[in-house]
């Protein structure tokens, strides 16, 4: 296990821990062209059997534009391997809180309890208000 400071990364003990920089938005950014791809393919030692380094390429949603690592994967060894193989992207980021925050509930808006009632009518599904409420 590796302590940077703001969180743990966890490691097998058959891979090499993995540098931060691939992981984090600020320092994947501030390495130039050359590094992301050897830190790309770096990682590739890393991961399972059957991952490839494909490239780094720019990459844009909305106002966003990152370079993004992008791997291929064709597992080994597999009948009809050609059916799972596949295209990666690693996009860091930053540290983030998942879940529900009780601290500040869901309210649905009127358009969203019409679309929760049309799927309750049609799947069958209850309204669980009681799990999002609930201590």
């Amino acid at each position: 296990m590796l302590d940077n400071g703001c969180c743990s990364l966890v490691s097998p003990p058959h891979h090499p821990i993995m540098t931060t920089d691939l992981f984090y938005l600020e320092p994947w950014e501030a390495l130039s062209d050359a590094e992301r791809i050897a830190a790309a393919r770096r990682l590739v030692a890393s991961l399972p059997e059957g991952f490839s380094f494909n490239r780094v390429a720019v990459q844009s949603l909305g106002d966003q534009v990152h370079p993004v690592a992008f791997f291929d994967w064709e597992p080994v060894g597999w009948e009809h391997s050609e059916w799972y193989r596949g295209t990666f992207a690693l996009v860091p980021g930053n540290l983030a809180t998942l879940g529900y925050d009780r601290n500040h509930p869901f309210v649905p808006t009127e358009s969203q309890l019409e679309s929760w009632a049309y799927s309750q009518k049609e799947w069958g599904y209850p309204l669980y208000r009681s799990i999002l409420t609930s201590a």
